[in-house]
C-alpha cells in the first residue's frame, strides 16, 4: 500500500487559541483575538507519514495563522486559503507549490470540491475577517480542474 499522508494546520500564538475563547465576564469575542496581534504568530501546514511513524513529510510555515482548512483530492492535490487573500494548490507528496491565486479577501474558509458531468471543481469563499484584520471582501470563487 501507499502511503497514507495526513495533513494539518496549526496556529502558534502565546495568548490565543482560538476564535471561540470567550471573556466570562462579558461573553465577548473580541478581547480575546485581538490578542493574535499582541505577540508574532504564525501557521504550518503540516503533511505527517502515518505509516512511518509520523515522520513529518514537509512543512511550510505561513506568516499568519492558519484558520481555513484543507482540502486533498485523490489527484495528490492540496488545497489552501490564507488571510491575506493567497488560494494555493500544492502537491500532496511533496508540499510543492503548484498554482496560487489572490481572491482579493482573505480566505478563512475551508475548500469544498465538487463535480458536474465529469468536470471536477474546486470552491472556497472569500470574506476575510474584520477581528482578524484580513482583507475584507464577498466571494464564492471556483476554479476548475484539469485532467
Amino acid at each position: 500500500m501507499g502511503r497514507r499522508i495526513l495533513v494539518t494546520h496549526f496556529i502558534r500564538s502565546i495568548k490565543w487559541y482560538g476564535i471561540y475563547c470567550r471573556n466570562p465576564q462579558t461573553h465577548s469575542l473580541s478581547h480575546r483575538v485581538r490578542d493574535i496581534f499582541s505577540e508574532p504568530s504564525w501557521g504550518t501546514l503540516t503533511a505527517i507519514d502515518t505509516r512511518n511513524q509520523g515522520h513529518i513529510q514537509w512543512q511550510i510555515k505561513t506568516e499568519l495563522p492558519l484558520i481555513g482548512g484543507v482540502l486533498a483530492t485523490a489527484g495528490n492535490l492540496l488545497f489552501m486559503g490564507e488571510g491575506s487573500g493567497m488560494f494555493t494548490a500544492f502537491d500532496s507528496q511533496n508540499g510543492k507549490r503548484l498554482w496560487e491565486f489572490n481572491c482579493g479577501a482573505g480566505v478563512n474558509a475551508p475548500p469544498m470540491s465538487y463535480k458536474v458531468g465529469n468536470q471536477q471543481y474546486i470552491a472556497v469563499a472569500a470574506g476575510g475577517h474584520g477581528l482578524l484584520k484580513t482583507p475584507s471582501g464577498n466571494a464564492l470563487i471556483s476554479f476548475g480542474l484539469s485532467e
